[in-house]
């Protein structure tokens, strides 16, 4: 978080960005908010859980259930 209040404070930080309407003050909370939920996420330990259960149960599939399910986590709980 500290990060993110440095970027916020110095003012030449926003000229680099193509969009600076993205970082105002209304907006914000959107821009971060998914990143509380991604922490939970990779806290719990899921991303681990799941990667171990496609080991174990010889899973072939050419895409990753994990990508797939933290997409419709996080989306979900952002989008409410």
């Amino acid at each position: 978080m500290r990060e993110v209040e440095a970027f916020d404070r110095d003012p030449t930080n926003r000229e680099q960005i193509s969009s600076v309407k993205m970082y105002s003050g209304e907006n914000r909370r959107f821009n971060y908010g998914y990143k509380f939920f991604e922490a939970v996420y990779d806290a719990l330990g899921i991303s681990d859980f799941i990667q171990t259960y496609e080991r174990n149960s010889g899973f072939r599939g050419t895409y990753s259930i994990d990508e797939i399910f933290k997409f419709l986590v996080i989306l979900g709980r952002v989008c409410k």
